[in-house]
């Protein structure tokens, strides 16, 4: 199987839960669950590496105001953006962000890594639905560049066109 460069993957928000049990949750960029699950002692190997079956990872959300060292890492590792709420998320507002999805949820440690994508997806859905409507082609890569390295979108469009000469 041939593996697909960075910028061809398709972006996707990470949200984890560090701890004994690891949670995390994968959505897309229109804030579709790919997956939610969670384990204990997952090593940061297998996690970079089971993320990267689902696309590239643009933001690693977590749901406390300064980033643990695990976010830290991964987010390193794929070049991408750390979010983290302005305060700690609260049970009771983890409870609400996610009730919609409460079906796919097992405990409270997939629950906590929901919410930080979640609020991940609210913080850049209005950039991603503006480069939808505005470009046809390359949407992927231009989502990409314009989260992770936090550039406008008619300066990552010029970039990303410079590359395809």
């Amino acid at each position: 199987m041939q593996r697909l460069n960075r910028l061809e993957r398709k972006p996707i928000i990470i949200g984890i839960d560090p701890g004994t049990t690891i949670g995390y949750a994968i959505l897309d960029v229109d804030g579709n669950i790919l997956e939610i699950n969670s384990g204990k002692h997952l090593k940061l190997s297998w996690i970079i590496s089971h993320l990267t079956e689902f696309g590239e990872p643009i933001i690693i959300a977590c749901d406390v105001n300064k980033a643990p060292r695990l976010i830290e890492k991964i987010a390193r590792r794929f070049g991408a953006k750390i979010c983290c709420p302005k305060k700690d998320l609260s049970w009771p507002e983890k409870l609400r962000i996610t009730k919609p999805y409460k079906r796919f949820v097992k405990n409270k440690h997939e629950r906590s890594a929901l919410s930080a994508a979640l609020h991940a997806y609210e913080s850049i859905h209005r950039v991603v639905e503006k480069i939808k409507r505005q470009y046809k082609e390359n949407l992927g890569k231009l989502i990409c560049r314009v989260v992770k390295k936090d550039v406008a979108i008619k300066k990552a469009k010029i970039e990303l066109d410079q590359l395809a000469l």
